[in-house]
């Protein structure tokens, strides 16, 4: 598999951009910490916004918040946010602490792998060329699965799922006269329940078909 210098662009671009697009709907998900942080407390959101972000460890910051909201919160959002355990033959359902967890890792992925193209031969002798992302140094790569551009565009909206789920939680948390009356009782309920994903049709952040 030949590999292209760093630096290289391909024909197609559309691999940088998911990649470039994948980033931009992560740091948003942490704009939206950065709100939920500020909502748990009760403080201004640029004082805990100076706090979250100089927190780099993004288990740290995960960890801070978790502990905050049962501190001041109890349980009142612990199935919310840590989902639901499995058990006598029910499958364990993951809460959106469990989401953030993933895009973290994948970001980091997302960072610091390298983009390397791929070649390979069709029965007509045509080639085919396409990138991915890999760990930098092959002996480091081991079973690490490459990422793909359809890859990007999964975190994608994964991410902006987690991010409009952490908006309208800390809206609600810090001023629900603010929120419609749908929105509050459909949130409210949501609230009390973990988290599948892909969210379930009734969900208000579920993907509509186009027209």
């Amino acid at each position: 598999m030949p590999r292209r210098q760093s630096g290289s662009r391909t024909k197609d671009d559309a691999f940088r951009i998911s990649r470039a697009l994948a980033l931009e709907a992560y740091a948003k998900v942490e704009s939206e910490l950065s709100y939920l942080l500020s909502a748990v407390i009760g403080g201004r959101h640029d004082t805990a916004a100076i706090i979250f972000f100089k927190i780099g460890n993004t288990g740290a910051r995960n960890a801070i918040i978790s502990s905050l909201l049962e501190h001041i919160h109890g349980d009142k959002y612990d199935t919310y946010w840590h989902g639901q355990p499995g058990g006598g033959g029910v499958a364990r359902v993951p809460g959106l602490l469990s989401l953030i967890n993933s895009l973290d890792t994948r970001r980091n992925e997302i960072v610091h792998w390298h983009p390397t193209e791929s070649v390979s031969l069709g029965p007509d002798g045509s080639t085919k060329h396409w990138e991915d992302l890999r760990p930098a140094f092959f002996w480091a790569r081991g079973n690490a699965t490459p990422i793909a551009t359809d890859d990007f565009d999964e975190f994608t909206a994964k991410a902006q799922f987690v991010e409009k789920s952490l908006q309208m939680l800390w809206r609600i948390m810090r001023s629900p006269q603010k929120v419609s009356e749908v929105e509050l009782q459909s949130w409210t309920q949501i609230f009390q329940q973990p988290v599948p994903y892909p969210p379930p049709s009734a969900h208000p952040l579920a993907q509509k078909p186009q027209e």
